[in-house]
């Protein structure tokens, strides 16, 4: 019985160790990396000065094949981003002061076929009073002009470690997601509901 038992369990585990990796398509997912892949998700957020201030979200999923966690050191400074209008013209970063506070790097763990959703937002840049919305990650500053009924997209890069930094045990990711530009779908919702 005991060796019926183990001989369950070691199938059990060859099953998972061996699967085929989940990868995510559409809906903005980038191609996988190392066993990882991103994208960029929104809110609307709440209005500060009559202006919306957007949320963004980096959304990370560990496609790896491996049965085991995998580590990645999140830095917010390592989420960079080009907003575009639906022509694929880059907007330009909007010029204000700001008093960023950030946490500094941070280790998440991610475990096998799960995915996290990390606000990228960077509070603290100076607010326009009464624009239609604003879009900040920590490098660049958007504003989008009241009245504007235009779509706008944000594309990015997610980066961290090196691309020869040694794989240790833990399965610490390395390398650089690039995110494809992902429709602003929030930014008009509160046109929509009047």
């Amino acid at each position: 019985m005991l060796r019926f038992v183990l001989f369950i369990g070691l199938l059990a585990l060859c099953t998972l160790v061996l699967a085929e990796p989940v990868v995510l398509k559409g809906n903005g997912w980038s191609t996988p990396q190392n066993g990882l892949q991103g994208r960029f998700t929104f809110m609307p957020g709440e209005p500060f000065a009559g202006t919306r201030l957007i949320q963004v979200y980096l959304e990370l999923h560990n496609t790896s094949n491996l049965g085991s966690p995998m580590y990645i050191k999140f830095d917010i400074n390592a989420v960079k981003g080009t907003l575009t209008t639906a022509g694929g013209k880059a907007v330009s970063s909007y010029g204000s002061d700001a008093s960023i506070i950030e946490s500094g790097p941070t280790t998440i763990v991610l475990p096998y076929d799960s995915t996290i959703k990390l606000n990228v937002t960077a509070a603290g840049w100076g607010v326009p009073r009464n624009q239609l919305a604003q879009i900040s990650l920590m490098h660049d500053n958007w504003v989008i002009k009241a009245g504007d009924t235009a779509d706008y997209y944000l594309a990015g890069t997610f980066q961290a470690g090196t691309p020869d930094a040694p794989k240790d045990a833990r399965h610490l990711w390395s390398g650089t997601l690039n995110i494809p530009r992902t429709r602003v779908d929030v930014l008009h919702v509160a046109d929509k509901k009047k």
